[in-house]
């Protein structure tokens, strides 16, 4: 194949064509005969025209395309649009974002069920996926339950999501995972904590748990949580990625008496990560560091530009504190990451 794209058979019996037919000898010619002559009595295949790659963008306008042509739908711009050209895969499920197929010429069309359920199958096997689901906003439940709906399933919404190397398993329309944190993940991953103990005070299906056993290699991670789904999740992950020996879940409101007698004083650092604000757990976070000190790891969410105040505001609020448990404490910002960026 020539590198502007043209394809033509390439074989001595089409040379000695082109060479006894009443043809100018050009450049064209002059390649093919030196191509020829450098592979002496071998015969080329033909050169094959390389078809067009069609992305799965496209491949999912032409299947919703053609199931309209079918059913005799008409469809405009807006429906078109409604097709998303970005979405998140987690495990063998894809998620498609908020909105995603809606649109009056698509409530339209897929007002027969069996258009819609064949329509979502097609989608499916297009995104070569086991699991098609519509992200939603998160459930105001207090355990930020996933507002996944599913399309397409097979009856098992359990899948099994490799990240950095790292095992995550979960039912998508009860926990939520977020591929966004990824950068974080992978920087909180390449720390050296062993020998140390480990608060994880909103630890969910293992989102920080996991990288810092598995990676970070810290001795031994307190897990906390209280939405039943999420420590289901939490202990089977422990298990897949073979760390269940070094961590403790710790069951409950860690606002509690009970979880916080179970992790006072044992920390060297302390996972905070829950958004908007983790600020109602600080107080059993300050329980739970060590006499000798050590880290608070605070995930907040904060207006562009407002980091560093946010920062001193957290320091004085831990100084607070850390003055009500008793003992001479100084407090100071050791680094401000951003982590994802969002607007409402």
């Amino acid at each position: 194949p020539v590198e502007d794209g043209i394809a033509l058979p390439l074989t001595p019996a089409g040379v000695a064509g082109m060479q006894s037919a009443d043809v100018p000898v050009g450049p064209l010619q002059e390649l093919l005969s030196g191509a020829i002559k450098l592979r002496q009595g071998v015969e080329l295949p033909a050169s094959k025209v390389r078809a067009a790659k069609v992305s799965q963008y496209d491949h999912l306008r032409a299947t919703l395309k053609a199931f309209a042509d079918e059913y005799g739908a008409t469809l405009s711009d807006d429906d078109m649009r409604s097709i998303p050209s970005r979405w998140e895969r987690v495990g063998d499920c894809v998620l498609l974002p908020r909105g995603a197929l809606q649109s009056s010429g698509m409530e339209a069309l897929r007002s027969a069920s069996i258009v819609a359920n064949s329509l979502d199958v097609a989608f499916c096997k297009v995104l070569a996926a086991r699991l098609l689901g519509v992200q939603d906003e998160v459930a105001d439940d207090g355990f930020r339950s996933s507002g996944v709906r599913l399309l397409v399933s097979d009856g098992n919404p359990w899948v099994l999501h490799v990240d950095n190397h790292i095992k995550y398993t979960f039912d998508v329309t009860r926990c939520m995972f977020s591929s966004g944190n990824i950068t974080e993940k992978l920087r909180v991953a390449k720390w050296n904590l062993a020998g140390e103990v480990v608060v994880d005070l909103y630890a969910g299906i293992g989102y920080w748990t996991l990288p810092i056993l598995v990676h970070a290699k810290a001795a031994h991670v307190f897990c906390c949580e209280w939405n039943p789904a999420s420590i289901d999740a939490l202990r089977k992950g422990l298990v897949l990625n073979g760390v269940a020996d070094r961590a403790t879940v710790v069951e409950g409101d860690n606002r509690c008496g009970t979880t916080v007698e179970r992790i006072r004083r044992v920390a060297a650092r302390v996972i905070l990560g829950l958004i908007p604000t983790s600020s109602d757990g600080w107080p059993a976070a300050v329980e739970a560091l060590q006499d000798q000190g050590g880290f608070m790891h605070v995930h907040e969410n904060v207006r562009d530009g407002e980091e560093a105040e946010h920062a001193e505001k957290c320091v004085s609020c831990f100084s607070a504190l850390l003055a009500k448990r008793g003992g001479s404490w100084e407090v100071s910002v050791v680094h401000i990451e951003k982590v994802k960026w969002y607007a409402p």
